[in-house]
């Protein structure tokens, strides 16, 4: 079908379109004849491109891309078409240079649309770390509301629980650009059975950065287990032993107990 397969309601045509928004290429001429999108990426994520390129019936090419003196191979897929991409653009808001221009307006309903774009978009500008699992997402100062909002949607349907009030993620500017981050074991959790049960095409090398990890439970189990290891704490156990009590690695349960400290520090002043 192409490029209108870009206009459907289903979960894998809102994550392309997030991918696209964060890192896609648009092209219209004034008269509105040549309509061009292309998307690329390093030569490594070519079975990515590949995914891309069979959703939209297209062909994946390479090419090299300079950068600070440096020949970069990328594998490519653009597809034209005169009536679709329009209404791509327009449907999902994308304006020009949107490096610097977020959507203005874009609204998605459902909340499990709405999750893949941002998953989408996820994997098209924001790295997941190797150490933690902390999802980041780093744009253009501009895209703060925007960013803020979106994260916020995903705090609220992720219905992320715990024993104690975590602070919602909001940017944080520094110069031009804008930084945003989650490192929360019940919205990480929450993503991970959402993209296996949509079946979202993700970019495995980032989100087994999270699914490798201790996030099998679902966020009801989450919460009860992070209350034990709250009871632990206050009976003073330390972190090494909390760990092996309830099975968790040393690192994950160090951010916990920490931010358990702090909480209650914060708690206590006020």
């Amino acid at each position: 079908m192409g490029l209108e397969r870009l206009l459907e309601e289903i979960p894998e045509a809102y994550y392309w379109a997030g991918f696209l928004m964060a890192d896609g290429y648009f092209r219209i001429d004034a008269l509105g004849y040549d309509c061009q999108l292309q998307l690329g990426m390093s030569e490594k994520d070519r079975c990515q491109i590949e995914l891309f390129a069979n959703f939209i019936d297209a062909k994946v090419g390479t090419k090299d891309v300079k950068l600070k003196s440096k020949i970069y191979r990328q594998a490519v897929c653009s597809k034209r078409d005169s009536k679709a991409l329009p209404k791509i653009i327009k449907k999902f808001s994308i304006n020009k240079d949107k490096t610097h221009n977020p959507p203005a307006r874009m609204m998605i309903k459902k909340n499990d649309l709405f999750l893949s774009f941002l998953v989408g978009f996820i994997d098209g500008d924001g790295c997941i770390r190797k150490d933690n699992g902390c999802i980041i997402v780093a744009c253009e100062k501009a895209w703060k509301e925007t960013l803020d909002s979106w994260f916020l949607r995903l705090w609220q349907i992720s219905k992320a629980k715990s024993a104690y009030n975590l602070k919602i993620p909001v940017c944080k500017v520094d110069k031009n650009m804008c930084r945003i981050q989650t490192n929360h074991d019940g919205i990480k959790a929450f993503i991970i059975s959402k993209i296996k049960e949509l079946k979202i095409p993700v970019l495995k090398r980032k989100w087994n950065n999270i699914a490798d990890r201790d996030l099998t439970l679902d966020s009801n189990k989450m919460a009860d287990r992070n209350s034990e290891i709250f009871e632990y704490v206050k009976s003073g156990r330390d972190v090494k032993w909390i760990a092996k009590k309830v099975n968790m690695k040393y690192g994950n349960c160090w951010r916990i107990v920490n931010e358990f400290k702090t909480t209650s520090s914060s708690k206590t002043l006020n």
